[in-house]
């Protein structure tokens, strides 16, 4: 019989048959659902066909810069 979460429940470690140990699965609606570790795996090599088709521009070309090399604003000088 499944195991059933209360609302407030966002993840449980279960095992995951597609990875083979126990992992993080998400919670929806009180019910198991997928394997957290599978979902990353699967958004990253979609994301690596859709860059590789050209469906997604560089993250570079969308801000202007790279996350880490983001404009520091300018600090006011003391008087």
């Amino acid at each position: 019989m499944p195991e059933h979460y209360t609302r407030n429940t966002l993840e449980a470690t279960k095992w995951c048959n597609r990875c083979g140990r126990p992992t993080q699965h998400a919670v929806s609606a009180g019910r198991i659902a997928h394997c957290l570790d599978c979902l990353l795996h699967e958004q990253i090599a979609a994301h690596a066909e859709k860059r590789r088709r050209g469906e997604v521009r560089p993250l570079r070309a969308t801000l202007g810069y790279y996350p880490g090399d983001a404009p520091q604003p300018e600090q006011e000088k003391p008087k």
